[in-house]
């Protein structure tokens, strides 16, 4: 293990322990958007890696649950996760600084960022773990709560799209593979095997079923003051107002086309 000190953006200094590297891969890198299925990945990715005893390390996760919002993660962990022999996950959108992955397995989960947005208002109003040293999560909390839900996505929408914009531009050059959160969610199996395959660790299918079965949870019912509120996509249809819709399709038009979303939706799944 090793145990290194780094001071955020806003001169916090914050303790990191990452596994031992390995000598069996080179680094990769797993991505996501925040509320496209990146805590489903992360979970599944890290208890594989924790059975199967391979060097699985967030950078995103340690600095937050010591009060670190990811934003002010400073460069100086960049050395750190630019060594090989690791799989680094968790992160919820590209680091800050220009992390080099040219060249390097990486994975990235995206969803409709619509539905995106309306699992984050929901997210910081009533589910998410704030940590106490988190006062910026907070107070976001506090804010959101002074919003109607259709005043919250507008508020947020170009973020995602910057968000969007920025994994565009620097995972170019890498050995990338995307996943939709919609193609994904109900053939978890094949996806979190498709995944292992990808980033070069050895796959054990006996142990992809175990987790696959652990973690494929599907509510009956929307749970809003849960983390896992309900799993179907197209649920902003439900939520949104029309005319919110309307503004949210011009905002993200990049994204929606890139990934081939559609501006005016058939139908509600679920």
């Amino acid at each position: 293990m090793t145990q290194l000190e780094f001071t955020s953006k806003q001169g916090k200094q914050y303790t990191v322990k990452a596994p031992n590297p390995s000598t069996q891969f080179n680094a990769a890198y797993v991505f996501a958007f925040a509320k496209s299925g990146s805590t489903l990945l992360e979970n599944m990715l890290v208890t594989y890696c924790q059975m199967h005893k391979l060097p699985q390390f967030s950078i995103f996760d340690v600095a937050f649950n010591q009060g670190i919002g990811t934003a002010e993660i400073a460069e100086d962990v960049r050395e750190l996760i630019e060594q090989d022999g690791r799989i680094y996950s968790g992160f919820r959108h590209f680091p800050a600084f220009d992390l080099n992955v040219k060249n390097k397995k990486t994975v990235l989960l995206t969803r409709d960022p619509r539905d995106m947005l309306v699992s984050m208002y929901y997210s910081i109003l009533k589910s998410h773990a704030i940590p106490k040293a988190n006062k910026s999560l907070g107070k976001q909390r506090e804010l959101t709560g002074m919003r109607s839900i259709d005043e919250d996505v507008l508020q947020r929408a170009k973020g995602y799209l910057n968000q969007f914009n920025r994994y565009q531009k620097m995972l170019e050059g890498s050995a990338l593979k995307s996943y939709r959160y919609e193609d994904v969610i109900y053939k978890k199996q094949d996806w979190f095997a498709d995944v292992l395959n990808h980033l070069g660790l050895p796959v054990n299918l006996n142990t992809v079923k175990i987790l696959t079965k652990r973690f494929d949870i599907i509510p009956s019912t929307e749970k809003e003051s849960e983390h896992i509120r309900q799993v179907h996509p197209g649920n902003y249809l439900k939520k949104l107002k029309p005319e919110t819709i309307q503004q949210l399709n011009t905002i993200l038009l990049p994204f929606l086309t890139t990934y081939g979303y559609e501006l005016t939706p058939k139908a509600i799944i679920g």
